[in-house]
C-alpha cells in the first residue's frame, strides 16, 4: 500500500520509489538506484507539521565532510573533558551528577541564608507593635521574595507579609496573607493591584499570595507604605 498525503500535487503519472520495506510517491528523480547514493549520513530530523517529521541527510562527499566535522567535534569535547572519546558519555553523566549535587547544596545554602535573614529581620528590624503585619523592603533577590515571605510567615503565625526589593531597574513586591486574615477579608490579590500603579507595575495572584513588578524602583518605599496603611485600615474594620 502507498500512502498519499493530501495537499500534495501529483500528475497523471506518478513515480514510485520501492525500497524493500517502503514504497513512496516521489515527484522528482533523485537517483536511478540506491547504490548510486554511496556514503549516507542523517544530518538532522525536524518537525514540519503536526504528526509529520522531516529527515535531512547528506550523501557522497558531503556525507564525508559531515563525518569529519562530527569526528572533530567529538575530539574537541573529549579534549575539553580530558577524557578518551569512548568515555565521553560516561564523563558527561558524571558531570551531570556533580552538577545536580552542587545545585542541591546551593539550594540548601540559600535556604539557610534566608532563614538567617528572616531571624535578623524579626529580631532586630521589626518592632513588636507591627506584628503580625510585616511590610518592609528587604535586601534579597527578586526570585527569593516568595521563599523569604513564607519563612517569615511561619515564624510570625497569623500574618500579612508584604516585602519588596529592587533589582536592576525594577521594583518587586510579594504579598502573603495567612488563612486567618483571608477569612477576615484581607485579599493578597486585591492588595497587590492597589499598590502596583505606584511603581508602574503589573502582577496578580490569589487570595493568599500575590506578586508583581514595576518600572519605578524609586517608588518602592511609597508603595510599601501605602500597603501598610491599607492593611492596617482593613484590619481595623474586621
Amino acid at each position: 500500500d502507498i500512502k498519499q498525503f493530501f495537499g500534495e500535487k501529483y500528475g497523471t503519472t506518478v513515480r514510485v520509489i520501492d525500497i524493500d520495506f517502503s514504497k513512496e510517491l516521489c515527484g522528482g528523480t533523485h537517483t536511478t538506484f540506491t547504490g548510486n547514493i554511496g556514503y549516507f549520513r542523517i544530518a538532522r530530523e525536524t518537525s514540519i507539521a503536526a504528526g509529520q517529521r522531516r529527515i535531512e541527510a547528506v550523501t557522497g562527499i558531503a556525507a564525508e565532510h559531515f563525518a569529519y566535522h562530527t569526528e572533530d567535534a567529538l575530539q574537541h569535547i573529549a579534549d575539553t573533558l580530558k577524557t578518551p572519546r569512548h568515555k565521553v558519555t560516561e564523563r558527561i553523566e558524571s558531570l551531570q551528577e556533580e552538577l545536580k549535587k552542587a545545585q542541591s547544596e546551593a539550594k540548601s545554602l540559600k535556604t539557610e541564608i534566608l532563614l538567617t535573614q528572616a531571624f535578623m529581620i524579626l529580631m532586630i528590624g521589626m518592632p513588636p507593635e507591627e506584628a503580625p503585619f510585616f511590610i518592609k523592603e528587604v535586601d534579597c533577590k527578586a526570585a527569593d521574595l516568595k521563599e523569604l515571605a513564607e519563612i517569615l510567615g511561619r515564624k510570625i503565625g497569623p500574618h500579612v507579609v508584604g516585602i519588596g526589593c529592587k533589582e536592576g531597574d525594577k521594583a518587586h513586591i510579594f504579598i502573603q496573607v495567612s488563612h486567618h486574615y483571608v477569612e477576615d477579608g484581607i485579599n493578597a490579590n486585591t492588595l497587590i493591584k492597589q499598590i502596583l500603579p505606584i511603581i508602574d507595575g503589573a502582577g496578580g495572584g490569589k487570595a493568599d499570595s500575590a506578586q508583581g513588578a514595576g518600572k519605578k524602583p524609586d517608588k518602592l518605599a511609597q508603595a510599601l507604605d501605602e500597603l501598610y496603611d491599607i492593611v492596617i485600615t482593613n484590619a481595623q474594620h474586621t
